[in-house]
């Protein structure tokens, strides 16, 4: 898609995400997978903080560089907002996380599912 294309779309309220410069790397499912991820919890974020091209949300900063880059989940802000239950599939232990610790780990490669919107039942 042009750059052209891409602001146009954006203009017209389409919903589109951006992913990287260049043409999409076909090879690279992790990025995929982010990218798709993010997109769909966007919606979710109370954070919507334009960065060039970009758009970046709570679990992110805008660089200098106009990159959204990750927060660490330790510096997302303790809050009972926006709950999922998530199993982590290393430890196969279920716990809840706010979103933006949630994504943050996320963008960290932290392989997880997301059992439920909301905070964990107890059993």
């Amino acid at each position: 898609m042009s750059l052209c294309s891409f602001h146009a779309g954006r203009c017209h309220g389409d919903p589109l995400f951006y992913v990287s410069d260049g043409e999409c790397d076909t090879v690279a499912a992790a990025k995929l997978e982010w990218a798709m991820f993010r997109a769909n919890m966007s919606s979710k974020s109370s954070v919507q903080e334009p960065c060039d091209l970009d758009t970046c949300y709570e679990w992110e900063t805008c660089s200098a560089l106009k990159k959204c880059e990750c927060k660490a989940a330790r510096n997302c802000p303790k809050v009972e907002e926006h709950m999922f239950c998530v199993k982590l599939t290393r430890t196969q232990r279920t716990r809840s996380m706010d979103l933006c610790s949630m994504a943050a780990l996320k963008c960290a490669s932290y392989q997880f599912e997301i059992v439920n919107e909301g905070v964990c039942e107890s059993r």
